[in-house]
């Protein structure tokens, strides 16, 4: 039956996909930051106290999700000595107010450096979270150093939020300087499954198409790799199978090369992909108007993927939401040389991915 439609592939839902991306990896730079009160260190130069205490308000406040509020200690409160408490008791909250966390610390010297001990307190019941040390000859080694330290301290706010990473330890962690483990590994190997939504843009000979079809129906399935050198930046590849059930059904291969950036790797997961891909055809293509089966090639079996991946920590791996726009850059040609579409797609999928080889923070 001919059936007079080209079947554009419109650039609408392209666009709704990119806003929803922008939307999504913007929304973390405007989540609520909570304050962490800092409290003068103790110790013996104040020219030195001045200057180590100004690069932690700093690094603190290039942490994700804190910004640092410095305490005066000009106008006390009557529960509060001259001077403040010693550092390793917790600050008064009268001192702190509504501050949800707080540092104390005490630098020492050591030679010709110094020793700075920190102490990260909970402040909704006066409790110590953390509590490790670091050695610096100076404000710019301090500077290369600090933020290793912050992240393994601040990293027992979340353990004292998560009972299950909290069962790995008891107590208040203290590292005398040593190494920690982050939630982050350097190869993840993961599977997922799921269904696409197939988009046609139609020679000018290809009028053949059925009015009703049912483009959802499309299978897809896919096992990926996933190389993460940095926090926020990784590599994937691995295979998507994707399986064309109407208008043209067959089977056929994706191998992607993607650039990732992970937006927050926590308890929930998001991060944004693009790249290229290969398409290889694994089977004939059959169209009942076409004939029956039928093989077919592609002018240049390229095209480019933009995706986004939502998930939840669980155990040592991720539970996750995938959501692809891809587009072919070449045509699909059938063995007589006809020309008969270029394809799009969005592939929705969900799937599982484990992480292997921790990365070691100091």
């Amino acid at each position: 039956m001919k059936f007079q439609n080209k079947s554009p592939c419109c650039p609408c839902g392209l666009w709704f996909f990119i806003i929803i991306i922008i939307f999504i990896a913007a929304s973390p730079l405007y989540a609520q930051k909570e304050s962490v009160a800092l409290v003068p260190f103790w110790g013996d130069d104040n020219d030195i106290i001045i200057s180590f205490g100004a690069e932690l308000a700093l690094a603190v406040g290039k942490m994700d999700g804190y910004t640092s509020a410095p305490v005066d200690m000009t106008n006390l409160p009557d529960d509060v000595p001259e001077g403040g408490f010693p550092p390793y008791i917790c600050p008064s909250p009268s001192l702190t107010k509504d501050i949800p966390y707080a540092m104390t610390g005490e630098l020492v010297k050591v030679d010709d450096s110094y020793s700075l001990r920190l102490y990260l307190w909970s402040m909704a019941d006066t409790r110590l979270l953390c509590s490790d040390e670091i050695g610096a000859a100076n404000r710019e080694e301090l500077a290369q150093y600090l933020p290793g330290l912050l992240e393994w301290l601040f990293s027992w706010i979340k353990k004292d939020a998560d009972p299950k990473a909290a069962a790995t330890g008891s107590g208040a962690g203290s590292g005398g300087g040593g190494g920690a483990f982050t939630e982050d590994k350097f190869l993840y190997l993961g599977l997922r499954f799921g269904t696409s939504f197939h988009l046609y843009t139609l020679s000018a000979a290809a009028q053949y198409i059925d009015a009703n079809v049912d483009r959802w129906f499309n299978l897809n399935f896919a096992f990926q790799i996933s190389y993460d050198p940095l926090s926020f930046l990784g590599f994937q590849t691995g295979a998507l199978f994707n399986y064309d059930h109407a208008p043209f059904q067959s089977w056929s291969m994706q191998l992607p090369v993607l650039v990732k950036w992970t937006m927050f790797r926590e308890k929930p997961y998001g991060a944004l992909l693009a790249g290229l891909y290969y398409n290889q055809p694994l089977s004939p293509m059959y169209n009942e108007d076409l004939g029956g089966s039928f093989n077919y090639t592609q002018t240049l079996p390229l095209g480019y993927t933009l995706g986004l991946n939502l998930g939840i920590r669980e155990t040592r791996g991720y539970f996750f939401l995938d959501i692809r726009w891809s587009q072919d850059i070449g045509e699909t040609v059938r063995d007589n040389g006809d020309i008969l579409f270029k394809r799009a797609m969005m592939n929705v999928s969900i799937g599982y991915e484990m992480g292997f080889f921790d990365k070691k923070k100091k």
